[in-house]
């Protein structure tokens, strides 16, 4: 790549980026005023803004795919899940396991079943199937989890749950995955889960304190505790990615570890500013981006028109399966270990989300050679509209269920004083 095509991409996406912050900063201020969920608009931005951009230049739209892009949005999730850790109380999360590894198992085996057991019926090859409810497994709970921050909810029981609930989940999609696709590695990859949570236990119990007051001791420049968090978020994310894990994962036990320091407000209040102001609206805007460049990529994978893609039934059948089951699982899962049916419900709706995870899978498995192409090209639309509709119908059910809680207990406490 000569010096001239750096320059040329570096500009497309410096303008991507100023144009994206701007626009998201302005629609989030309004949002805010009309009690939206800001996720919500930050992922119709992402669509509009890939789209105009991909009128305008063809350079633009390849900035929002591009690797520098991807970077910035990882970046935003891994900052989103390492608050979400240091905002964690660990007594409820221990308090929680037990609900969190029902939520989970059952969020995943409702779907899983329903999906397979209809597609198995309609006539649809075993190893097909199996791919679609696979990818109807797959929970990202960002978009959850980034509800709850804006209301300020995070210490609650279900929030506490759902966290929990998308740690063991993100373990048996992985397991799911290795075993459809038929790996041949799952030994190692139940020693490398196994080398991680170890690593984790023996960081939080052992390591974290008295590294935590070495440095306190050694270190006196401003900003230098933020800075050394940051590279441990990396760190773990690093180790939990090279485990089989996601990033993810990694960044939110590197947020639970360092809760455990005296410093913990500092790096909060720190990671928070530049995280909200950047990269987590960065991220969110980057799923739009990204359905619109998978949506274009659609035709190159079959002659067929697009609209013999999108006419076909299987795509509205899956979404409906794979949104519907993983209500009733989280929500059986939260109800039967005695959470009451509201806090259940928000459990259930919270799980719903699909969105980087999903595409993988999907992508994982076309690139595999498992499906035929034109049966993939089916299967990538369905897992797109899957982000979509989960997407758009998680964030205003879950804000009102919760505000209704909200307002109730405060009524409640209103007439007992």
């Amino acid at each position: 790549i000569g010096s001239d095509d750096i320059m040329e991409t570096t500009t497309a996406f410096l303008i991507v980026l100023g144009i994206t912050l701007a626009s998201v900063k302005l629609l989030d201020e309004y949002l805010s005023r009309k009690h939206i969920p800001m996720v919500l608009g930050e992922l119709f931005l992402g669509v509009l803004l890939a789209a105009i951009f991909g009128v305008i230049s063809e350079e633009l739209l390849e900035a929002c795919g591009s690797e520098i892009y991807d970077v910035f949005s990882l970046l935003g999730i891994m900052f989103l899940m390492f608050i979400s850790g240091l905002e964690t109380d660990v007594g409820y999360l221990q308090r929680s396991l037990k609900y969190g590894l029902s939520v989970a198992l059952l969020g995943s085996i409702v779907p899983f079943a329903l999906v397979l057991g209809v597609f198995s019926v309609m006539g649809f090859d075993h190893d097909l199937a199996l791919i679609y409810a696979t990818i109807a497994v797959a929970t990202s709970v960002g978009l959850t989890v980034r509800v709850l921050t804006d209301l300020n909810v995070l210490r609650e029981d279900y929030s506490v749950i759902i966290i929990s609930a998308a740690v063991i989940d993100d373990i048996i999609g992985i397991v799911v995955l290795g075993i459809v696709l038929g790996s041949r590695n799952l030994y190692l990859l139940g020693v490398g889960i196994a080398t991680f949570f170890v690593v984790v236990f023996a960081f939080y119990k052992w390591i974290i304190a008295p590294l935590s007051r070495s440095i306190e001791k050694h270190i006196q420049a401003e900003y230098t505790y933020v800075s050394l968090a940051i590279v441990f978020v990396i760190v773990f994310s690093i180790l939990a990615k090279s485990l089989g894990l996601a990033a993810i994962t990694g960044a939110y036990f590197a947020g639970l570890i360092l809760g455990r320091t005296k410093e913990r407000q500092i790096i909060l209040n720190a990671i928070k500013g530049i995280a909200y102001a950047m990269f987590i609206p960065l991220f969110f805007v980057g799923v739009g981006f990204e359905i619109i460049l998978e949506i274009r990529t659609l035709g190159t994978y079959t002659s067929n028109a697009f609209s013999s893609i999108v006419f076909t039934w299987v795509p509205y059948v899956f979404v409906l399966l794979a949104i519907v089951g993983k209500v009733i699982g989280a929500f059986i899962g939260a109800k039967v270990l005695g959470q009451p049916i509201k806090s259940s419900m928000i459990v259930g709706i919270g799980m719903v989300p699909r969105m980087e995870v999903a595409l993988v899978v999907a992508s994982i498995a076309i690139s595999s050679d498992i499906v035929a192409m034109v049966e993939g090209t089916v299967m990538l639309y369905s897992t797109i509209l899957l982000v979509i509709v989960s997407s758009i119908l998680t964030p205003p059910i879950l804000q009102s269920l919760i505000i209704g809680k909200i307002r109730k207990k405060r009524a409640r406490r209103a007439m007992i004083s």
